[in-house]
């Protein structure tokens, strides 16, 4: 009985899927950053690796990286897509969309977070320096 109300409770508030989050690119939070796209790509991985991610799916072809965090049962699981846009040579787009996969539960990880993560990323990187597996502090 509790596992059916928790279905439905999940089919009501909508869970979050890949398919859902990867096509709300525009409700996404957008930086551009001066770096090629090819240290934003292993920037960006970086970073989802900081927020503890389970699973980091790259889609090079498409243009974009999706992270999870929790099982996809439990209510505060997260997946967050970062898409990585080439604007010139030494510019990149990077647009990120978290999703909770019910509702509004809370989760660890947030737009905001991910593009202040990965300014400190790329301070790293600028000053010649390889990135830490742990989120310095």
């Amino acid at each position: 009985t509790v596992f059916s109300l928790f279905v439905v409770f999940a089919g009501v508030t909508g869970c979050a899927s890949t398919s859902g989050v990867v096509t709300a690119k525009e409700d996404g939070t957008s930086q551009v950053y001066q770096v090629n796209s090819s240290q934003a790509w292993e920037i960006t991985k970086t970073v989802f690796r900081w927020h503890d991610s389970d699973t980091i799916e790259e889609h090079h072809r498409d243009g974009y990286i999706v992270a999870t965090n929790g099982k996809k049962w439990v209510p505060w699981a997260s997946m967050m897509v970062a898409w990585v846009d080439r604007v010139d040579r030494n510019k990149t787009k990077i647009t990120v969309v978290t999703k909770r996969r019910v509702g509004d539960v809370g989760t660890g990880s947030s737009e905001a977070t991910f593009h202040k993560h990965f300014a400190e990323a790329l301070k790293i990187v600028k000053a010649g320096k390889a990135l830490p597996p742990e989120r310095p502090e």
